[in-house]
């Protein structure tokens, strides 16, 4: 009996100290020993991965469904631009359209035609930096597998992704919306913490995948429209904080061992994610064999007042995490009693505005669920939950959860924490002009 409180212990402590690391991690983000983060060989490239090399992928990369993927041989583009900056100034290297054929080479000669999605693209390393420009001036780049070298910073108006992309270290790809498409399982890894979009969008079809591997950001919504994001082991992803995340009914955000999904910011007001389709951490073939997180912001509720002169409104029916009655939250557990999902506060300061009086609100740096859908846990652990913070549309199916612990900053009992929800309804998935959900 000692012995098993001992290990209660130490998996609460352990739960505990990965969420406080939810914060620290993005603020310094220092060298990684991780898998997902470990330098790549030259040679390495987006459409010739070298899988072989087990210094540079998962431990558990043949079981992926990128590993598995098929592709055929096709075209290779490398950009040609890679000339010093004029004077140290980046906006001397803008591409007025980046699909042109004259800023590419193939086979060592001039491209006699731009890329597509049937094209694979390398960016060069370079001893130096060099830029393709402005983003919004660069056009859009649509291409199969991408591969940013060192020292490069592809940026660009849009993204359209249908096949890998390969990001080392000191490289940079950015677009104002990246769109991962296309029916193939891919990945996309980097080597360093970096800046990837405004807005994301994943519309995978025949249920494939992209699955993330690395330390990745983006400003605002990231939305799973079709097929399944899969946070890969060790990698994390922080979202946006200024519109919900929408993860749309039929789809799938799953999480890895060791991973970490957040907003990247304490964002006070609205929803942090919208789950219309399944929250999952662990799959059959890749169960967790350690903690997954997913980090959320905290919520006023209409607690607490904005300066009347800027936009942001506050509601009592503002939640942390909605899952629609489309949605469901699954975890597969090596060991369900160590190896969980997490659920915590986010640990950051949000960049925008924030509420009259929030140093001294008394709910601050807590977490609100609202779970409509089938939310049967077994293996999750809570922390920094308010009161009344879960909201269920029957509190009494808590009573069927599994290997389910509360760990530290809860604001009560679990019998304080689950209520009833007689407020807040599905939330519309589909908003006219893609406006945010409020």
């Amino acid at each position: 009996m000692r012995n098993l409180k001992q290990n209660m212990v130490l998996a609460v402590r352990t739960a505990a100290v990965m969420c406080l690391a939810v914060g620290a991690f993005a603020q310094a983000p220092a060298a990684s020993t991780n898998e997902a983060t470990k330098v790549a060989p030259a040679e390495q490239t987006a459409h010739n991965p070298n899988f072989a090399d087990k210094t540079f992928w998962p431990a558990d990369v043949e079981k992926t469904a990128y590993y598995k993927e098929k592709w055929e041989p096709t075209r290779v583009l490398v950009f040609a631009k890679t000339g010093d900056l004029v004077n140290g100034d980046w906006r001397s290297m803008n591409v007025k359209d980046v699909a042109d054929a004259e800023h590419w080479t193939e086979n060592g000669k001039p491209a006699t035609s731009g890329p597509d999605e049937n094209t694979d693209v390398v960016f060069p390393d370079s001893k130096g930096y060099y830029s393709t420009g402005k983003a919004e001036n660069c056009g859009s780049l649509t291409v199969r597998h991408i591969t940013v070298g060192r020292n490069c910073d592809a940026s660009f108006s849009g993204v359209h992704l249908y096949g890998n992309a390969l990001v080392k270290p000191g490289g940079r790809l950015f677009g104002h919306t990246v769109t991962f498409e296309g029916d193939k399982n891919t990945f996309m890894k980097g080597n360093n913490p970096s800046y990837l979009a405004n807005k994301t969008d994943f519309t995978k079809t025949n249920n494939a995948s992209v699955e993330v591997l690395g330390n990745w950001m983006q400003d605002d919504e990231l939305r799973v429209r079709s097929g399944s994001l899969i946070i890969g082991p060790d990698t994390q992803y922080r979202a946006g904080d200024r519109g919900a995340n929408r993860i749309f009914p039929g789809t799938s955000v799953v999480l890895m061992s060791g991973a970490t999904l957040k907003v990247k910011g304490d964002k006070y007001v609205g929803k942090d994610w919208v789950f219309g389709g399944n929250l999952q951490a662990g799959t059959k073939e890749r169960p967790l064999t350690k903690d997954a997180t997913m980090g959320l912001s905290s919520k006023v509720r209409g607690e607490l007042p904005y300066p009347s002169n800027i936009a942001p409104k506050s509601y009592p029916t503002d939640s942390s995490l909605v899952l629609n009655s489309t949605g469901s939250i699954t975890v597969v557990s090596a060991d369900p009693k160590t190896a969980r999902l997490v659920f915590c506060w986010v640990a950051e300061k949000h960049n925008g505005y924030t509420p009259e009086g929030i140093d001294a609100y008394a709910d601050k740096e807590t977490i609100t669920m609202t779970l409509l859908g089938k939310a049967f846990l077994d293996g999750v652990e809570f922390h920094n939950v308010r009161l009344g913070g879960i909201m269920m549309v029957n509190p009494a199916d808590a009573r069927q959860w599994k290997n389910v612990t509360y760990g530290e900053k809860n604001q009560g009992p679990a019998d304080k924490l689950i209520i009833k929800n007689t407020a807040l309804p599905d939330v519309n998935m589909f908003v006219p002009g893609e406006g945010r959900i409020e």
